[in-house]
C-alpha cells in the first residue's frame, strides 16, 4: 500500500515531499519508512501515543470512492467534508483543495447560492454540495483519513507524504 505524509506529521522535509517505502515496524506504533526522493530511512509514527504520521494513497482505482464513514446527509457550516463518489462530475471540485480521502471543513455558505466554502490544507475553495459527504462526528481519526497503523502495516508498502 503506497502512503503519504499523514495529519501528525511533525517531522519537517525529511521526507522530501514526496513518496517512500515501508521497510518494516519496529518498537510499539512505529515504522521504518525510506523516501524515495532522498534514499534515507527515517522511523514514522503509526500508533505510537495515538500519533499517526502517514496515511495510505489511494489507487486510481479507489481515486473516487467515499470513504465508508461518510454521511447520506446534506452538508452545512461546521461540517467536517470529504469528496463524494463522482465528485468530478460537479463544475470545478477536482481543482480544490479536497483530495479523495482527506478531511475538510465547511466554512461559509453564500446566500442565494447552495455552494458551500471548504477549508482543508490552508486554502478554501467553494464547492457544489452535491460533490461532497458528510464525515460523522466521533469517527475515529485514522478511519476518517485512512492513516497507516501498525496492524495495517506490512513491509515494502509505498508511503508518501500527506496533508
Amino acid at each position: 500500500a503506497r502512503v503519504k505524509r499523514g495529519p501528525d506529521w511533525k517531522w519537517g522535509g525529511q521526507d522530501g515531499q514526496g513518496e517512500g517505502v515501508i521497510l518494516g515496524a519496529f518498537c510499539d506504533g512505529w515504522a521504518w519508512v525510506k523516501w524515495d526522493r532522498s534514499g534515507d530511512t527515517y522511523g514514522c509514527r503509526v500508533g505510537h501515543d495515538g500519533a499517526h504520521d502517514l496515511v495510505l494513497v489511494a489507487q486510481k482505482s479507489q481515486a473516487s470512492a467515499v470513504p465508508p464513514v461518510a454521511s447520506a446527509r446534506a452538508p452545512g457550516l461546521g461540517d467536517s467534508v470529504v469528496l463524494a463518489v463522482g465528485y468530478k462530475t460537479f463544475s470545478d471540485a477536482s481543482r480544490g483543495p479536497l483530495t479523495p480521502g482527506n478531511v475538510g471543513k465547511v466554512v461559509k455558505t453564500k446566500a442565494g447560492s447552495k455552494r458551500l466554502k471548504v477549508s482543508a490544507g490552508g486554502r478554501e475553495w467553494w464547492y457544489d454540495p452535491e460533490a461532497l459527504r458528510v464525515v460523522d462526528a466521533g469517527t475515529p481519526k485514522a478511519a476518517v483519513v485512512g492513516v497507516v497503523t501498525a496492524a495495517s502495516l506490512r513491509k515494502g508498502a509505498r508511503v508518501k507524504r500527506g496533508p
